[in-house]
């Protein structure tokens, strides 16, 4: 069977730290995929655009951890020596 996929906007991620309504669905889909149950994707832009809000200060309450978290590449995608180490 397929596992559903969901794909993160840019105020998904913002909406969970902040605990706005959309928090209880945010956190639902992510401990889907933490127990592998959905796939979930989240685009570069939409990275992008979170961090850039995180600095400008339009998102409050973001833990630090946010920051250092591992995005893995999907299976079979080129991996960068860095990213590698890191992990």
């Amino acid at each position: 069977m397929k596992k559903p996929i969901f794909v993160l906007d840019s105020f998904a991620l913002p909406a969970y730290f902040q605990a706005e309504p959309a928090a209880l669905k945010v956190k639902e889909i992510l401990r889907q995929a933490r127990d592998q149950e959905v796939t979930v994707f989240l685009s570069l832009i939409s990275l992008g655009e979170i961090i850039s809000r995180l600095n400008a200060g339009w998102v409050r309450s973001v833990p630090a951890r946010f920051y250092t978290m591992s995005w893995p590449c999907p299976s079979g995608w080129p991996k960068s020596p860095a990213i590698e180490s890191s992990m």
